[in-house]
């Protein structure tokens, strides 16, 4: 891979300049060499002639939504505002994800003050997903960063869905987002055998560009407007052939009431630990976004990184998404896909198709 295209991630999608710092962040398993900590390392050395990059690494999480670890909060905020942040009581409770609204308020006050410390920019290259976290809330929110979340990025997306005109996506998009925030409810049907409708009333659709602007984030690969539908009101059944990093050729069959999983069926051992994780954390099977696929790029099916990116196909995630407009706080959030579906938005007015079988009529 050109070292080109490694380099635009930092003067296009970050649009940083040769005076910014940037943190680029890995995580890795004791005894393992992955290929997502060895590309996170090249980027991070591609960037060095236009940024200045501060790479670091911390132990790797067990799922998405989880909280990374110490060396990443110091590496993007600065011993100082750790150690103050500690002595406030709210370090350990937010490692934990249960900090009160008042010890996250207190650590953004933390940051704001340590702002000087932290990066411009931010790109995590990592296993298991970052974004859903209060350490990338307050990179964006308290102290103004840019920030690109990968979980799970491989070279081949770099010839695929980050080989793309990104203003033209980006005003497509946009669009998208627009007709989701005309809209109070969402009905999604498939033909799987997907049917469930939830409200998005008072909600807002963030538009995935991949062109980050100051204090916001996204994914890279980009190509999406997604939502947080409003806890309580998500009713009906999602069956899905694709899930973080693996294929349900027969479909996995997500039952929901009052927008929360109360069956799981099919999915094989995955279908059955999702099942018993439900169970155990409640909070974990709360419908938390509605994602619709904007880049005509994208087609890699193996990685949902990617895969929900894919124009024409909608993704719905259970748990975490207090990060983007949601009420509902959890160490966990997964992507489910769907292919072919049909969207209809109801408002104010007539009710309209944005997909029809998978056609995006935006």
């Amino acid at each position: 891979m050109k070292i080109g295209a490694l380099r635009t991630l930092f003067t296009v999608n970050l649009g940083v300049t040769p005076r910014d710092a940037v943190l680029v962040l890995a995580d890795v398993r004791p005894g393992a060499v992955r290929p997502v900590t060895a590309l996170a390392a090249r980027v991070a050395e591609a960037g060095r002639s236009v940024a200045r990059v501060r790479f670091a690494v911390y132990p790797e999480t067990e799922r998405n939504g989880v909280e990374p670890g110490e060396p990443a909060w110091i590496a993007a905020f600065g011993a100082a505002a750790v150690g103050e942040m500690r002595r406030a009581g709210a370090f350990q409770p937010l490692l934990e994800k249960r900090a009160s609204p008042a010890q996250f308020r207190a650590a953004s006050r933390i940051v704001h003050r340590h702002r000087h410390d932290a990066p411009a920019g931010a790109l995590f290259l990592t296993h298991h997903s970052a974004t859903h976290t209060k350490f990338r809330a307050l990179l964006t929110h308290a102290a103004g960063a840019k920030v690109a979340s990968m979980p799970g990025i491989v070279e081949p997306m770099f010839r695929t869905a980050m080989a793309i005109n990104w203003r033209r996506m980006a005003a497509l998009t946009e669009r998208v987002a627009r007709r989701m925030n005309a809209a109070h409810s969402v009905r999604i049907t498939s033909p799987d055998g997907t049917d469930l409708a939830f409200s998005i009333r008072g909600r807002r659709s963030v538009p995935d560009t991949g062109l980050l602007k100051v204090g916001r984030f996204g994914n890279l690969p980009a190509g999406e407007a997604f939502v947080a539908p409003v806890e309580g009101t998500g009713e009906g059944t999602l069956v899905a052939r694709h899930g973080p990093e693996c294929a349900f050729p027969r479909g996995i069959r997500f039952t929901v009431r009052h927008s929360r999983v109360v069956r799981v069926d099919g999915g094989g051992a995955v279908g059955q630990k999702l099942a018993g994780l439900f169970r155990a954390h409640p909070e974990f099977g709360i419908i938390a976004e509605f994602g619709v696929g904007t880049n005509p790029r994208a087609g890699l099916r193996t990685n949902i990184l990617e895969s929900e990116k894919i124009l024409g196909t909608i993704h719905i995630a259970f748990g975490d998404n207090a990060t983007f407009g949601g009420r509902n706080r959890a160490a966990f959030h997964q992507d489910f896909l769907v292919f072919k579906p049909t969207v209809v938005l109801t408002g104010r007015g007539r009710p309209l198709t944005l997909l029809d079988r998978g056609r995006l009529r935006a």
